[in-house]
């Protein structure tokens, strides 16, 4: 099997799917969804409780997939997590063989939002991707285990955001 890291580093057309997961969904819903997409994606990314709704853990369902053949692309936001939080989360990533992230900083909860949550922010977009490449397998020269992606938003940006910040 071609990992998604793999199919986006070659020269072919890469597609990677959006694992739907609910707050309901088990783990028969996590494997059905991966027979349906197998062989027709890349990578499957699994949402970090979009939109502020409650649903089963990224990395749970990431845990899911590794076991079901599948490479999942998790996506981990820092909107409802502290930094000790998301290190142990990225730490438990590594240990579950999860080779790829989308990590982004996540949006605010909506006013007046149905589920009433806090949001955290204690670390930034930028400072959860320098976190995920410190974390480095025992015994290797410091190269970070994860494949790493991020999101931006470009035509409607946040004041004071320049396209350069990307790189």
């Amino acid at each position: 099997m071609t990992s998604f890291r793999e199919a986006l580093q070659s020269d072919r057309f890469t597609i990677s799917a959006e694992l739907t997961v609910r707050r309901d969904s088990n783990a028969d819903d996590i494997r059905r969804q991966a027979d349906r997409l197998a062989g027709l994606c890349d990578g499957i990314q699994v949402s970090d409780n979009p939109h502020a709704w409650v649903q089963m853990s990224a990395l749970s369902a990431a845990g899911i997939l590794i076991e079901h053949g599948a490479d999942p692309v998790p996506v981990l936001t820092c909107r409802d997590r502290n930094r000790l939080a998301l290190h142990s989360d990225l730490l438990g990533f590594h240990a579950l063989g999860v080779s790829s992230l989308l990590l982004m900083r996540g949006h605010r909860v909506p006013v007046g939002h149905s589920v009433p949550a806090s949001t955290v922010f204690d670390l930034t977009g930028r400072e959860l991707i320098a976190l995920a490449k410190s974390i480095s397998p025992a015994g290797s020269a410091g190269e970070s285990p994860f494949f790493i992606g991020t999101g931006a938003r470009v035509f409607r940006p946040n004041r004071g955001w320049q396209a350069d910040s990307l790189t």
